[in-house]
């Protein structure tokens, strides 16, 4: 008697298995439910599944095909890293650039700087073969004003 039983019970289960349809009712409450077996009692509305579609083609195709497209993704992600790494050094050379400008800038207004002091205080001047020589007013007014220039160029 258990096996007619265990057995009625297994193909009932087998053939709501192989049919995979949704059963569609309304509870006593008056909700509606969806469900895989159908009601005890009552009214309800069987929906069918959609079927899966089969794939196309051989799975060899689709797999190559797929590591094709992995491999594109991957290299143009490399490229795109490539050409942000090259950016990036770029960037930083002309940071470095520019860095070096503003060190010449400096180097500049500070030779600007001792040229003034040194035109404006001394009166007495040692030439590049080391003799002294004394520079007229003009000549020393003329250096003055050039470094009062670069001043304002280099400093400002």
């Amino acid at each position: 008697m258990i096996f007619r039983l265990l057995g009625t019970c297994l193909l009932v289960a087998w053939a709501g298995i192989a049919q995979a349809g949704l059963y569609k009712y309304v509870d006593e409450n008056g909700n509606v439910t969806y469900s895989q077996t159908p009601p005890a009692q009552g009214e309800y509305e069987y929906m069918k599944t959609p079927k899966t579609p089969k794939a196309t083609g051989s799975t060899d195709s689709s797999s190559s095909s797929a590591k094709e497209t992995t491999k594109k993704r991957i290299d143009s992600t490399k490229s795109k890293l490539e050409a942000g790494a090259e950016a990036q050094k770029r960037t930083d050379n002309i940071n470095k650039e520019v860095a070096n400008a503003e060190e010449m800038r400096k180097q500049k207004c500070a030779d600007a700087q001792k040229a003034l002091e040194t035109y404006t205080v001394y009166r007495r001047f040692r030439g590049e073969d080391g003799e002294v020589f004394y520079m007229d007013d003009n000549e020393r007014q003329s250096r003055v004003n050039d470094a009062q220039q670069g001043i304002e160029e280099f400093c400002n």
